[in-house]
């Protein structure tokens, strides 16, 4: 990704001595699809904040099981969004203006297609 930003356009967003410098990520984040998961485990700690013991192993049985599944483990382990951060604003809009072009090749992160 960082070689296809780096053939872009310069936006002109650095200033002269930061414009052959190359343009770089600073960081990427994954999201997962994993809200159900968060969900029922914060019902477990309110269950054990407020020492409803019965109650919570009922959750954890629920818990054993839903983790049992494998669809359910694959989707936990898929990312569904990627957050990139850029070490400049100048690489930002490169990226930008990478989503703008219909005429340039979709980007991909893990073999799946990304918008940016």
């Amino acid at each position: 990704m960082e070689d296809r930003i780096n053939k872009i356009e310069d936006q002109k967003y650095d200033d002269e001595d930061a414009r052959n410098y190359r343009k770089k990520i600073a960081k990427i984040t994954f999201a997962f699809n994993n809200a159900e998961v968060i969900e029922m485990l914060s019902k477990r700690g309110a269950l054990i904040k407020k020492e409803k013991w019965d109650d919570l192993d009922k959750i954890n049985i629920e818990i054993a099981e839903k983790i049992k599944d494998q669809d359910l483990l694959d989707q936990l382990q898929t990312p569904c969004s990627v957050f990139i951060t850029w070490e400049t604003e100048e690489a930002l809009q490169r990226a930008l203006t990478w989503s703008e072009d219909p005429d340039k090749p979709q980007m991909s992160i893990l073999g799946q297609d990304i918008d940016v």
